[in-house]
C-alpha cells in the first residue's frame, strides 16, 4: 500500500511538471504574441490553453476515483 502511494505521488509530481511546463511555455508565448502583434502565435496560445485546462480535467476527475 505505501509503495503504491510513493508510485501515485510519483505520477503527481510528473503531471504537475508537465503541466508546469505547458503553462510556462504558454506564458511565453502569449507575451512574444503580445509584442509582436502576432495574432496567428496568440490563437495558438488559445487551443494550446484549451488543452491544458482538459488536461487538468482529466487528472482532477482521475484523483477523485
Amino acid at each position: 500500500m505505501r509503495e503504491e502511494f510513493t508510485d501515485e505521488l510519483n505520477e503527481l509530481h510528473v503531471r504537475f511538471s508537465e503541466m508546469g511546463m505547458m503553462v510556462n511555455e504558454a506564458i511565453s508565448k502569449s507575451v512574444r504574441a503580445f509584442i509582436n502583434h502576432d495574432k496567428d502565435m496568440a490563437r495558438q496560445v488559445i487551443a494550446d490553453d484549451n488543452h491544458i485546462n482538459e488536461r487538468e480535467v482529466t487528472w482532477k476527475n482521475a484523483a477523485l476515483r
